[in-house]
């Protein structure tokens, strides 16, 4: 495990280290890394500084009333409170967007909106997930957030679907990605999983008996070197073709419209939503089908 020191004072060591194992695609990680922990040390100063004057007021407050000095008493109240609300600042933040910070206040936020009186606290995280891979790396912080903060404010109300959904909104709204829920769904329920989104207020969520080893498989992920991370206008232009394809028809999703209607009517689609959008439509159908064909293929284990 890297020595976050060893990063502030010397990344040019680690970036060095990083080529001697021809990982050249990972030195931008570095920097990234280390801008986080000068926003977090940044944070963390600007709270404790706020914390000491918030501290310090409040003891002059009751001077004041002692000496009769009501005005410059209530003076000091306002301050206190507008202390506290820069503390407890959990509004969607432009700057942050596409950030991790914006996915810690996301999840917070979401959970004080519940209406629970979240907090600060100290959190240290290690992971083997890459960020911006392509392994939902922040569906897996939205829901360790979520997850940490249901526990820790919350009194552990919130089920494994709850979470996921507070982790999408984070996404959404905070962080700036039109994400879906399947991700977070995955992340937070854990294991294999099979998810139904005809409702998605209300997913169907069904346990899979994926026994990789004992049918003779196995899961390998592979560094391409690919960055999935500047890709967030990328991933919205998904489903807004796609919603495009479906709005030709009345529907608002593409489950709503039949394979065969969009078939009979190409020549029209594509002249309204455009090549791209009729091909990630007919990847829906095509992949929609893989899925049942092997969840009927194997019957018993559910496998899809």
């Amino acid at each position: 495990m890297l020595d976050i020191n060893l990063l502030r004072t010397n990344p040019e060591v680690v970036k060095e280290n990083i080529k001697k194992k021809f990982q050249n695609q990972k030195l931008e990680l570095v920097d990234k890394v280390v801008e986080l922990d000068r926003q977090f040390r940044k944070a963390k100063t600007d709270g404790d500084s706020l914390r000491g004057q918030r501290n310090a007021i409040s003891k002059q407050i009751g001077g004041f009333m002692k000496q009769g000095l009501k005005d410059k008493a209530e003076e000091a109240k306002k301050e206190v409170a507008n202390i506290a609300k820069q503390l407890a600042d959990l509004e969607v933040k432009e700057e942050e967007k596409e950030t991790t910070a914006s996915l810690i206040r996301g999840v917070l936020a979401k959970l004080h909106k519940a209406g629970y009186p979240v907090a600060g606290f100290d959190m240290y995280v290690t992971s083997t997930v890459l960020p911006g891979s392509g392994l939902s790396s922040s569906a897996a912080c939205e829901v360790l957030i979520g997850t940490t903060g249901n526990h820790l404010f919350c009194q552990d109300k919130f089920d494994a679907v709850e979470i996921a959904k507070i982790g999408q909104a984070a996404e959404n709204e905070y962080f700036g990605k039109p994400c879906g829920l399947m991700d977070q769904t995955a992340s937070s329920v854990g294991d294999a999983v099979a998810i139904d989104f005809k409702d998605p207020a209300n997913p169907i969520v069904r346990s899979i008996n994926a026994d990789l080893t004992g049918l003779g498989l196995a899961l390998c992920i592979i560094d391409c070197g690919a960055d999935h991370a500047a890709l967030t206008n990328e991933y919205a232009s998904i489903p807004e073709e796609m919603s495009k394809v479906a709005a030709h028809f009345g529907k608002k999703v593409l489950r709503e419209v039949q394979e065969e209607d969009l078939l009979a009517d190409l020549a029209q689609v594509r002249k309204e939503a455009g090549d791209r959008a009729v091909l990630r439509a007919l990847h829906f159908y095509a992949d929609d089908r893989r899925a049942r064909a092997a969840r009927a293929f194997h019957p018993r284990r559910g496998l899809l």
